[in-house]
């Protein structure tokens, strides 16, 4: 003690001169590795200790210098790091989201090593690679001499198969690789009862005790959250739900973190235990602040699972409440760098004045451990913020850049993949930066995802015949009973859904029905989105959709399946009258009668159509109050429906949700039995992707073109409208039913990707040929065009399609084939075995732009015309002679005579 009383005499002696304050000063600034490692050792910057009991204790040497230079500098010295993330919902794979990078966005150098790629994709995210950016961005913070604190805005959980199958192990041994300081429970940590969150806090407690770097679980804090009084939540080996926790801070100060659910959401939509509640979430912030207060305590952190829109209008202006940290709404705030990446749905940090002058600041974090959010507060003597910046840190693979554009794609290698991250870095002011994973965290994910391989062949439920996929959207099968199971699976609220035809992708084999089995039924990303709606909206989406589906500029997938609603459709009626006979049934626990106009429904959809994508454009009308995203997948919800009816049979005819179809034009009446359906199964790249997954398909198109193809028949295509006949060819390679009405009156000219060959004339009639996007958006593919098909009687369209798909594909175009920019091509020979007995072919296709004879007369005589007879003069006179002159012979001269 007598050396520190003489530390104290030395440092206040230097204080009391202009010289000893310099040297001072500078003695506090000094950023050496010694002073550093002093600092921690002494203050406890990199883990702030919660203050139950355990305040931490400084060394009297360290406090008095800082006591000395508050002397001369203002107390505002608290300088607070937050990092954060919110809803990752256990997305937990390494890499778990992506970016497409297009046309003048890729380096130029980048471009031209790679055959002229217009489309790549880079890949971040994931917990392997946020637990390098948490623990990179924490020393950096360390090295500025601030405090950090670590939070996680709750929704940890449920989303994917991690979750269905470990429930919450993984997602708590992962958490447990961050080292989180608070933890927020929100509304889906309910989703299995008090039981299941009080499973996983206890695994977050398990995992803590085993780890060799985190000295203790993160304080779990949930303000209005009252469990009854037999809730598991309650038993004594069960980490207790406090209030609040406070932290205090390497100056002394402390940092009071208050946690909140939403309220109403969670009691409606989630499934906590019957007397459990939750308390107001305003008046609950409110009391927890003042108690703080009245602590001594004035730095005050939200962390909120309440929706952005809330913190803002809520907390926001509360008196007390310094920072927000949100969740619940997965919203990315951001400034114009950060939508590079997405789109923001506000600054990041939000800032909100209130009555007294005083700023709060707001942030959220986006979802599915994309990235990390990095906010530093400033704040003064009396614990008001003076400053708070910062931005979200987008954690990339430095290593991973495919070519997308490409067959077979390929990653970029080395050099190139680092010119396109340095572009990233430019784009983003740095916002993007890149992590290697962690190694310890990268060992337990692959540990998890070995064994989530396994189960997910686990089975969920019998199937005791085929429920095959619609033929015809007028025909009830697996997606209707896709829709059906939006309304009877055990976490249902809705009583009514709706479903796009195009986001079912499979029959639904008799049999053993498998976790892996719902994924390839229901491959892509989307989560379940419920509406409040009127009747009336009811019938105007329906007509918006079944509007897209007829228009020959729209898509077939668009088609509406519905369950508790049921219709008939007469598709020769202009829109607005098409849908007819419109009846509810809500929730299929009562009986049909006509839908209540001015009556209002809770509908459930898909996140991809409730984004007024595929013609739904009325759920672009509904207030946004009225919508209610709960970030759980589609395809989960039918693995927990399935788990709970046990056998999979057809929807009943009378809940089916097309009862009668009039057609007076020549759209087919009837479908086949069995179509053939696109490969989906073994394309677990796109399955993880949250993005919209149908534009998607329709990029992949437009690339194809970009990447010099100067030809594309119809197996050469992928594209968004839905297939009538069906026929795998490769993994990316479907052929796809064309409507019979489909024409173009005012159509340009088709280019490839250079832009430097005219195809035009050679895109026979009634099409002159289009842009490569706009073929795709039509769901042609790219420079596919078969008018054939679309001037003759669908009856022929079928029986030639039909012949020649399952029996016997002849070799029909064998004497086409692709020709890149550079000239290479692929020989006959080649052609033939890289399809196999998979090609199906009797549809008239695009001529290369350039023909060598030796390659288009090696095959002409083999192919062309042994299919010639039997299909192609069967329609000959219906369709081809009517737009012989319009388009064949316009470009006969520009492109035949050429090759």
């Amino acid at each position: 003690m007598n050396k520190v009383l003489v530390l104290s005499c030395i440092v206040l002696s230097l204080a009391m001169a202009p010289a000893g304050r310099d040297l001072l000063m500078n003695l506090l600034s000094i950023e050496s590795e010694q002073f550093r490692v002093l600092r921690e050792m002494s203050w406890g910057i990199s883990r702030p200790v919660h203050s139950s009991g355990k305040i931490s204790t400084m060394n009297l040497c360290i406090g008095l210098l800082v006591a000395a230079a508050s002397c001369f500098v203002a107390a505002d010295a608290t300088s607070l790091t937050i990092l954060h993330v919110n809803d990752h919902h256990s997305h937990l794979e390494e890499d778990s989201a992506s970016l497409n990078i297009y046309g003048d966005d890729i380096p130029a150098e980048v471009s031209s090593n790679n055959g002229n790629t217009t489309y790549i994709r880079a890949y971040y995210g994931g917990y392997p690679r946020i637990v390098s950016a948490f623990k990179t961005l924490e020393g950096e913070a360390v090295e500025k001499g601030r405090d950090v604190l670590k939070l996680h805005a709750g929704d940890a959980i449920t989303g994917t198969t991690f979750f269905t199958l470990f429930k919450g192990d993984a997602d708590a041994r992962m958490m447990t690789h961050v080292c989180f300081d608070a933890f927020a429970p929100g509304n889906h940590e309910f989703d299995e009862g008090d039981a299941g969150l009080a499973k996983f806090l206890t695994a977050l407690k398990t995992e803590a005790n085993a780890s060799s770097t985190c000295d203790e679980m993160p304080a779990v804090i949930g303000g209005n959250i009252v469990p009854h009084s037999e809730s598991a939540l309650l038993e004594s080996d069960v980490p207790a739900i406090e209030a609040y926790s406070v932290f205090t801070m390497s100056d002394g100060e402390e940092v009071g973190v208050i946690g909140i659910n939403i309220a109403r959401k969670t009691m409606e939509s989630s499934q906590p235990d019957e007397g459990t509640f939750l308390l107001d979430e305003k008046e609950t912030t409110a009391s927890a602040v003042e108690e703080l207060t009245a602590m001594g305590v004035n730095k005050i952190v939200v962390v909120t699972h309440i929706g952005l829109k809330n913190d803002i209008e809520w907390l926001g202006s509360l008196e007390g409440v310094d920072v927000v940290v949100g969740g619940d709404s997965h919203s990315l705030l951001g400034d114009n760098a950060t939508s590079v990446i997405g789109s923001t749905r506000g600054p990041y940090a939000t800032e909100v004045e209130k009555a007294d002058g005083n700023l709060t600041c707001i942030v959220q974090a986006w979802d599915y451990s994309k990235l990390v959010g990095n906010l530093d507060v400033d704040f003064d003597e009396d614990g008001n913020v003076i400053s708070c910046t910062g931005s979200p840190v987008f954690p990339f693979n430095p290593d991973k850049v495919v070519v997308r554009d490409a067959d077979p794609r390929y990653d970029l290698s080395a050099e190139d993949a680092a010119a396109v991250m340095a572009s990233l870095v430019e784009r983003t002011e740095g916002q993007v930066r890149t992590f290697e994973s962690d190694a310890d965290t990268l060992a337990d994910m692959e540990e998890y995802a070995l064994e989530l391989e396994e189960l997910t062949k686990a089975v969920v439920g019998t199937v005791p015949a085929p429920i095959f996929l619609e033929g015809a959207p007028y025909e009830s099968g697996a997606c209707d009973l896709v829709a059906q199971s939006f309304i009877l699976n055990p976490l249902a609220t809705a009583d009514v859904a709706i479903q796009n035809r195009g986001g079912c992708r499979t029959t639904i084999d008799e049999g053993d029905f498998t976790i892996n089995d719902a994924y390839t039924l229901l491959p892509f990303s989307n989560t379940m989105v419920n509406l409040v709606m009127t009747g009336e909206e009811i019938k105007n989406v329906l007509e918006d959709a079944v509007d897209f589906y007829l228009d020959p500029t729209g898509s077939w997938g668009a088609y509406p399946k519905t369950s508790g609603l049921r219709f008939d459709v007469n598709e020769a009626l202009p829109k607005g009258s098409r849908i007819s006979n419109l009846e509810v049934n809500a929730k299929l626990a009562g009986s049909w009668e006509a839908i209540d106009m001015s009556a209002t429904y809770l509908v459930v959809t898909n996140s991809f159509i409730a984004g007024s994508r595929d013609g739904y454009y009325e759920y672009g009308n509904i207030a946004e109050e009225l919508i209610e995203d709960t970030y759980v997948e589609y395809a989960q919800q039918f693995i927990d429906y399935a788990l709970g009816v046990g056998t999979l049979e057809p929807v009943a005819a009378e809940n089916a949700s097309t009862q009668n179809w009039s057609n007076t034009t020549d759209t087919p009446s009837e479908a086949p039995e069995d179509p053939f359906i696109a490969p989906t199964a073994e394309e677990p790249e796109e399955e993880v992707e949250e993005v919209e997954e149908e534009e998607e398909v329709l990029d992949e198109a437009s690339g194809v073109a970009s990447a010099g193809y100067s030809v594309s028949i119809v197996f050469a295509i992928r594209e968004e409208v839905e297939p009538y006949f069906v026929h795998s060819v490769s993994d990316d390679a479907t052929l796809s039913r064309f409507h019979a009405s489909y024409s173009c009156e005012a159509c340009s000219t088709l280019r490839n990707g250079s832009g430097e060959h005219d195809l035009g004339g050679h895109i026979a009639s009634p099409w002159k040929g289009q842009s490569p996007k706009t073929q795709s958006d039509r769901g042609f593919g790219t420079g596919g065009h078969f008018e054939y098909f679309s001037a003759n009687p669908p009856d022929s369209f079928e029986r030639l399609a039909m012949r020649l798909l399952p029996a016997q594909p002849p070799n029909l175009f064998a004497s086409l084939y692709t020709e890149r920019l550079d000239s290479s091509q692929i020989s006959t020979e080649q052609w033939g075995a890289s399809m196999g007995d998979e090609v199906a072919i009797g549809v008239h296709g695009v001529f290369p732009l350039s023909m060598r004879m030796d390659g288009w007369m090696d095959g002409w005589m083999d192919g062309w015309m042994d299919g010639w007879m039997d299909g192609w003069m069967d329609g000959w006179m219906d369709g081809w002679m009517d737009g012989w002159m319009d388009g064949w012979m316009d470009g006969w001269m520009d492109g035949w005579m050429d090759g």
